[in-house]
């Protein structure tokens, strides 16, 4: 039955699989979606990421074998401003058989939503038919939605680094190290997630000391950290120091330190924020909480490193456009705390009731943004019409 209404309408499919995720094989039908979801990705926006890679995948197709491998022996190199192997590598292979970008996008869905699925799997074991996991399940899939393979090198890099992360702090599989060092491969930034995770780890963890460190985090100068971080771009690698250029030096990343946009209304810059304060309202309290959530706790370390990796973090957010979106990295493991807590927190769970909420504004425009890459078809048409409309006959 479920192959059947994936057949006939995938979206519907991809709900019926959230609403029902502790199903049997709803995981699989919600990554059918996903996949479905890559297909049928246009490009009708060209003020987003996708416009960037449409048009590298186009400029890359006519490059040869030999170029292709002096490109990926290039990024090896410190003098290298190749950003990564990964949107190369896919876009060599496709395009020794078609130039149709949606095969492009189809192959990031499946890449992406491999290891999408495999985070949301840890969530499945403490599934209640209650509000308050659908709840921290949205937060958790809004986190890194499909929509981001919009942006695919940091995004699809970023659910593997969770997935390492999950693997490593909750399984105790240290050998998925060897995952979470592939990720720079995929973004270069990612060596600074490398570093936090194992900061996060080893570095000793007095409470007192790392509160005292995250309430400070919130009053960090902007100016006065980039300052500090781009001081030191010189006796940088090229590509970080390329890197650095892109999200703190270049005209839009100091536009945005600068303040453009701050002559926005006053409500729209408070909702724009109130995911953050959100965040930060869930973190004091397990903070809080934690001497008595970890009483008799066999994972009593997952507070401690959560709180390490979000101060850190926190610290870096004066880096336009990079410390926000390594913000969205520590939410699945903020997620998987509350669920694995949860009924040691049944006081104080109806503050997830105000999730939505701060939310909502967010939701209006990742619904817009949706809408901007996708056309009407993919959410009425099977699942066949989909694949063979955009993948043969586009």
């Amino acid at each position: 039955m479920k192959f059947v209404l994936f057949i006939i309408n995938p979206f519907v499919s991809g709900i019926n699989s959230i609403i029902n995720i502790n199903k049997k094989n709803a995981l699989s039908f919600l990554y059918l979606w996903f996949i479905i979801f890559g297909i049928g990705f246009v490009d009708k926006n060209e003020s987003l990421d996708s416009a960037f890679y449409i048009e590298d995948f186009y400029s890359q197709s006519h490059i040869s074998a030999s170029e292709y491998r002096a490109l990926i022996s290039d990024y090896f190199t410190n003098e290298s401003n190749t950003k990564d192997i990964y949107t190369l590598t896919v876009n060599f292979i496709v395009s020794r058989f078609t130039n149709n970008y949606h095969w492009v996008f189809f192959v990031y869905s499946i890449v992406f939503g491999f290891f999408y699925t495999r985070c949301l799997k840890y969530l499945l074991p403490y599934f209640s038919k209650t509000p308050f996991f659908y709840i921290l399940f949205l937060l958790f899939c809004f986190s890194n939605p499909i929509f981001n393979i919009n942006g695919v090198r940091f995004w699809t890099a970023a659910w593997i680094g969770v997935y390492a992360l999950f693997k490593i702090l909750i399984e105790k599989n240290y050998y998925f190290f060897a995952l979470l060092a592939v990720t720079p491969l995929v973004h270069g930034s990612f060596v600074f997630w490398i570093i936090v995770f194992i900061v996060a780890l080893y570095v000793p963890k007095p409470q007192s000391l790392w509160t005292i460190l995250y309430v400070l985090s919130f009053f960090v100068s902007i100016t006065s950290s980039l300052n500090i971080v781009t001081g030191y771009s010189k006796f940088m690698p090229q590509y970080l120091s390329h890197m650095l250029w892109n999200y703190a030096l270049s005209n839009g990343a100091m536009n945005k330190m600068a303040g453009v946009g701050r002559n926005l209304p006053l409500y729209v810059r408070i909702l724009d924020e109130l995911p953050n304060i959100m965040l930060s309202v869930l973190t004091i309290i397990l903070i809080a909480k934690k001497k008595e959530l970890e009483k008799f706790d066999t994972k009593k370390s997952l507070i401690s490193v959560y709180l390490v990796l979000v101060t850190i973090v926190n610290y870096v957010m004066s880096v336009p456009s990079l410390g926000a979106r390594f913000q969205k990295l520590t939410i699945p493991l903020l997620v998987f705390i509350w669920l694995y807590y949860y009924k040691k927190l049944q006081k104080i769970n109806w503050v997830l009731y105000l999730v939505p909420i701060a939310y909502s504004y967010k939701i209006l425009y990742w619904i817009r943004y949706m809408l901007s890459v996708t056309d009407l078809g993919l959410y009425i048409f099977p699942a066949p019409v989909t694949i063979f409309k955009y993948l043969f006959f586009s």
